[in-house]
């Protein structure tokens, strides 16, 4: 139980919940998946290098990286069209 108890405020005085089975299994599948290498490489059954086993860990955020990189350089491409199709345009008009 924590000592320093708020005045004003019962939370403070209560203890924290204790975790659960499902608690650890919000975890998710990569986290799993990277303990899995880990006990794996630590007992030798694989000889991989490091970067490997923890990649469940960076590929998942190499992928959102990727992602986004794409939508903003197809954003600019969509953008540039536009933009060239409104100039194309317009010169047709002031041709005529």
């Amino acid at each position: 139980m924590n000592n320093k108890c708020c005045r004003n405020k019962k939370s403070c005085c209560q203890e924290e919940p204790k975790k659960t089975i499902r608690d650890y299994m919000k975890l998710g599948f990569a986290f799993w998946l990277t303990v899995v290498f880990v006990a794996l490489k630590l007992f030798g059954a694989i000889n991989w290098s490091w970067l490997w086993v923890l990649s469940p860990l960076w590929i998942g955020y190499g992928l959102i990286v990727l992602l986004l990189t794409s939508y903003v350089l197809l954003a600019a491409v969509a953008r540039q069209t536009t933009n060239l199709r409104i100039k194309i345009t317009k010169n047709r008009k002031t041709s005529e």
